[in-house]
This record gives C-alpha cells, structure tokens and sequence, in this order.
C-alpha cells in the first residue's frame, strides 16, 4: 500500500511545480518580454540620434540603461522563483524572511512580518511550503501598486485550532483596484485548497485572509494505483 502522507506531498508538490510554472511563464510575458522589447526600440531610436543630436541621444541612452537595470531585476527575480531548494525542509519563518529581503532588494518593497513564536511547529513541511507560495503570489502582486506601500503579513493562531495567514497593504499613495485580479484570486484559491483552507479578499483596504486548520489530517481514500 502506498504511505498516504507521501501520496498527498506528492499531489501538493505536482500542483506547486504547475502553479509555479504558470507564475514564471506569466513573469516573462508580462514583464520581461515588454521590457525587453522596449529595450530594442530604445536602442535603434538612440542610434538614430547619433548623427544628428547627441544630447537627445544621450537622454535615450539613460533610458536603456534604466530598462536594462528593471530587465536585471526581473531576471534575478526569477531565478528566485525558480530557486533549486525545497522549501517543505526549510523553516517558513526563515524563508519568508528571504523572501522579504530579496523583494526589499530587487523592488523596494517595504514588508513587516507578524510570525507568532511556536506557530509553525503545528505544520508539516508541504504545508509550510503551501502557505511560502500564497505569500509569495500576493507580494508579487503588490509590486503593481502606486505610490509608497508597506505591507504587512502575518501568521498566528486563530480560534477552533485554525491557523490565520494575514496579507494586507499600507498603501501611501493610489490603490489600484485590480490589485487581486481573477488571476491571483485563482492561485491563491488552488493552494488554499491543498490545506483545506478558505480565503477571503478585501479589495476596499486590499487585505487577504487564508484561514486553515492546523491539524492537517490524511487525504480519505486509497491513492490510485
């Protein structure tokens, strides 16, 4: 018989790979691919000029460097993504304090972490790793918020032996309303449900609330094969 709790890392680890995968594709489409592409246009423009205005030449060839800076910092951003270690054997305490640095690094993002002392010690290594990925989407989505942020995220015990996963925005200047688009909604959904969990968006205050139970118990019924 197969060991019920490699079956359901498994399926947790199957569904991750996927939804990481869809993340990096939209990445490079959305963001690398336009930035590079207006690189390209930038620098044909800025060979142009050479000939017949120097200075406004130069205005376009700080641009390209500007673009290629943004192109750098996503690429990096990437390969975090994509990073090789396992995160259901790290501390998700650790590992949301390195994600926290790295987007502080790479965008200037401002976060503030809430870990209640203790709480992760009630959660299995796939679980850890689910709730890494939920933090991980909405953070990102944050980047295209105007102005100023700070936001915060915080892990705490909640009542009925349920664990409260907390992500809301300081916003300093505009909210932009599609900051969950359907999208992000989607992903955070998926893997919410991998750990019996509901979700809750606030667009007004741009706030997310995951809420799952701490005990997480064996999937019901036997593993195909």
């Amino acid at each position: 018989m197969v060991n019920q709790d490699n079956y359901r890392s498994n399926d947790m680890q199957e569904v991750i790979g996927d939804l990481t995968r869809q993340k990096v594709v939209r990445q490079l489409h959305d963001s690398l691919t336009q930035t590079v592409s207006a690189l390209a246009m930038r620098i044909n423009y800025a060979r142009r000029l050479i000939a017949t205005d120097a200075e406004a030449a130069g205005v376009e060839l700080e641009k390209v460097e500007d673009l290629t800076r943004a192109a750098t910092k996503e690429i990096r951003h990437i390969i975090f993504l994509l990073r090789s270690e396992n995160q259901g054997e790290a501390d998700l305490t650790l590992e949301l304090e390195a994600l926290a640095s790295k987007m502080g690094e790479l965008f200037d993002q401002e976060i503030e972490l809430e870990i209640e002392a203790g709480v992760t010690e009630h959660l299995p290594g796939d679980v850890q790793e689910v709730i890494y990925r939920i933090a991980e989407e909405l953070i990102d989505s944050s980047r295209k918020l105007d102005g100023e942020n700070q936001l915060l995220l915080s892990l705490k015990m909640a009542e009925n032996d349920l664990v409260q996963l907390n992500f809301e925005t300081r916003a300093m200047g505009k909210t932009d309303p599609e900051l969950f688009d359907e999208l992000v909604q989607n992903n955070v959904q998926a893997y919410a449900n991998l750990i019996g969990g509901s979700v809750l968006f606030s667009g007004e205050i741009a706030q997310v609330q995951v809420l799952f139970p701490a005990n997480q118990v064996e999937s019901e019924g036997e593993p195909p094969g």
